[in-house]
């Protein structure tokens, strides 16, 4: 087939399947179910999801079984791996008086047709360029070297031989007839002895990911294959790599990916700071309610062993305020500003600004 031609197969095949899809019979559409979720603030939302998510691209939030909410309606505004919580925002009063209400069941579904329409827009501009191989490779039977640890069957080298004598091949095996370990490894090291490079490509992340796992194990196991390829110098895992990869395997992913897994760990960590910085401020939630009772006090008449006594209990208090406040720049002018002199004033404008927003991490178990 000449490349317009494949061109015209795929983008026909991609409009069939967003078809397909948009009349509810397609796969596109990945769902997590909420198990639980509580109403933090005015509109802010946390769920605690099933399972973890690697992010909220293409997410919807599904309310009961007719409510679809869209990235119009609600926006995500962090989501905590440790406890798989997802901080939300739904902008319409409406929606949250009736979850409210209602205590309807969620689930948080992912619409991945948008990797459908990726390809097919990429394949529309660039589609023209894109092809069968116009040379055949070469392969005679000597320089077919299966990995040392296995015994081939007569059907693993009819595939390696198939793969290294022919422009295009399919391979298809059941899982566990060695199409990784056994031909795929074969191939790949028969063109890497004749110098050449070795592009693998997968539909997935994980399978691109699955395919290197196969690869590197089997180099590492055989002696010949490690003294032909070192994989921190050969190999380079291209694109985003899972977080698991970048952990195993560091230094076979491309900067990109590390700075990506560093983001996300920094986010990560600012969370839980945020976290911790809630629990602090609840804390001391409980001295300024004591405050407000010794300032109602203190206006009483009493003697001046209760006014003394008053006056240092409630400088005890302060002192613990403080101790918290001082920590967290955020407030550490009301720490400067809440004195014994002046603290009844101070009092009302630290409340407000610390206790009346909406603290929906405040809630994350």
């Amino acid at each position: 087939m000449k490349p317009e031609e494949i061109r015209e197969v795929f983008m026909r095949s991609a409009k069939d399947l967003l078809d397909y899809d948009e009349e509810g019979r397609g796969p596109a559409n990945v769902a997590v179910r909420v198990e639980s979720y509580e109403l933090v603030g005015k509109n802010s939302i946390l769920l605690s999801l099933e399972e973890n998510i690697d992010d909220t691209l293409g997410a919807y939030l599904y309310v009961g079984d007719f409510l679809v909410l869209d990235k119009d309606v609600v926006s995500y505004s962090f989501y905590d791996r440790n406890t798989k919580t997802l901080g939300a925002t739904i902008d319409n009063p409406g929606i949250i008086g009736m979850i409210a209400a209602e205590h309807p069941e969620m689930t948080v579904e992912f619409d991945l047709s948008f990797l459908i329409k990726n390809a097919r827009d990429y394949y529309d501009e660039h589609g023209t360029l894109i092809g069968y191989p116009d040379t055949c490779p070469c392969f005679p039977e000597e320089d077919i070297v299966f990995p040392a640890k296995f015994s081939p069957s007569d059907q693993q080298r009819n595939a390696v031989r198939t793969i290294l004598n022919s422009k295009l091949s399919y391979v298809w095996g059941a899982p566990g007839t060695g199409k990784t370990q056994m031909v795929l490894a074969t191939a790949i090291m028969a063109y890497m002895r004749r110098g050449k490079r070795v592009a693998i490509i997968a539909p997935t992340n994980n399978s691109v990911e699955q395919v290197l796992r196969g690869v590197l194990g089997v180099i590492g196991s055989d002696e010949g294959f490690r003294r032909m390829v070192d994989p921190a110098k050969d190999i380079a895992r291209i694109g985003t790599a899972t977080e698991q990869f970048v952990e195993d395997y560091p230094y076979l992913c491309e900067g990109q990916s590390i700075s990506m897994l560093i983001s996300k760990r920094r986010k990560e960590i600012k969370l839980l700071k945020e976290i911790i910085q809630e629990r602090e401020l609840d804390v001391i939630a409980s001295h300024f309610r004591a405050l407000e009772v010794l300032a109602k006090e203190r206006k009483q008449p009493a003697d001046r062993k209760a006014k003394r006594d008053m006056d240092n209990q409630i400088d005890q208090l302060i002192s613990e305020i403080n101790a918290v406040l001082e920590e967290n720049s955020l407030y550490s002018d009301l720490a400067r500003d809440l004195t014994s002199m002046n603290f009844e004033h101070q009092l009302e404008a630290a409340t407000q600004r610390l206790y009346q927003r909406d603290r929906p991490k405040n809630s994350i178990p």
